[in-house]
């Protein structure tokens, strides 16, 4: 597993990815952390996971 400080930092080096977090986690002082980051992810899993199924039939 990548060292978390070291994600948070590229993360928050990245504009768009503040703005974004911003959006999805607006009501938090520091939207881009290790957590939300997690909650993204397994957003999108949960959202790709039945698209790549229609793909592969």
């Amino acid at each position: 597993m990548p060292n978390p400080d070291l994600v948070i930092a590229r993360l928050r080096s990245i504009p768009s990815y503040g703005e974004e977090f911003r959006a999805a986690f607006g009501g938090e002082s520091n939207p881009v952390n290790y957590d939300n980051v997690a909650k993204a992810i397994a957003a999108f899993e949960r959202i790709s996971s039945p698209l790549r199924a229609l793909i592969t039939i």
